[in-house]
């Protein structure tokens, strides 16, 4: 008798710790099958994005003065060097008009910006997967991944594009998956920002056109060539402006890629020897 009680109490036990792990990994099934509509989605962005700015808060020990604004004011009122990132530059110059501490805004607005950046990388997901707990995974992830986070310490313009770049591709895939005009003029002024932060936009501009003349939306010709005249007028009106006030019209084109290819091209001279003499 009391070997027979031994037997039921276990599997009483047993039984009692199986119907709790099947009640417990119901939960989390169902917590991994969260329905993917526009409400939960929007939620989990605002949550991902106070989640990333509060890990950046501890990771920068709650210390918001990143770094020094005032060179960028310095080039722009009394220097001649050459102004790449414009759109950044303008912020800067909008924050010192705002507070004498416009190093801690700048940096705020780094973080700020950071944060958003990760929660736009979340949205660009939900347009590629549907699954609520590989999305949250891969956006921690990145979160984590701390040469993300160390962008967010520079007062330039990295984490501000970074943001953008993401913000564009989101964008031109839920263009190309309705078409819908809120989505298409989203597009077109978060590419005029993008050219005015880093003129290498340009140079970008046929991935995007390629990705949307092969989606299945109408109006395709038309979508295609709006971006492309955005995106060329803006650029040629910042060259215009460069080489009226600094002689050359693109910092990238005129001079990053020339010493690149004296120095590691086909106009360095050890490598122009080996291809003079078949010419």
């Amino acid at each position: 008798f009391s070997y027979a009680l031994l037997i039921l109490s276990i599997l009483y036990i047993i039984n009692y710790f199986a119907a709790k792990y099947v009640e417990n990994f119901s939960k989390i099934k169902n917590y991994f099958c969260i329905e993917v509509n526009n409400k939960n989605i929007l939620i989990n962005f605002i949550i991902i994005f106070f989640i990333s700015f509060l890990f950046k808060s501890i990771l920068f020990n709650f210390n918001f003065e990143l770094g020094d604004a005032t060179y960028l004011l310095n080039d722009y009122y009394h220097g001649d060097k050459f102004d790449v990132y414009k759109l950044y530059t303008f912020l800067a110059i909008i924050a010192s008009k705002i507070s004498g501490n416009y190093s801690l805004l700048m940096s705020i607005f780094n973080i700020i910006i950071g944060s958003l950046a990760i929660s736009t990388f979340y949205l660009l997901l939900t347009t590629l997967n549907r699954s609520f707990f590989f999305n949250n995974l891969v956006t921690l992830i990145v979160l984590f991944y701390l040469p993300i986070s160390a962008v967010d310490t520079l007062i330039r313009v990295d984490g501000l594009y970074l943001f953008l770049f993401i913000l564009s591709i989101f964008l031109t895939v839920k263009l190309t998956e309705a078409e819908n005009l809120k989505y298409f003029f989203s597009l077109s002024i978060v590419l005029l920002l993008s050219c005015i932060t880093r003129e290498q936009t340009i140079y970008m501009l046929p991935l995007y056109l390629v990705f949307i003349l092969f989606s299945k939306i109408n109006n395709k010709k038309m979508i295609v060539s709006f971006i492309s005249l955005i995106v060329i007028i803006t650029s040629t009106l910042i060259s215009n402006y460069n080489k009226n006030k600094f002689e050359i019209s693109s910092l990238f084109k005129d001079r990053i890629l020339i010493i690149s290819a004296m120095q590691y091209g086909y106009l360095n001279p050890s490598i122009k020897a080996q291809y003079e003499n078949s010419l």
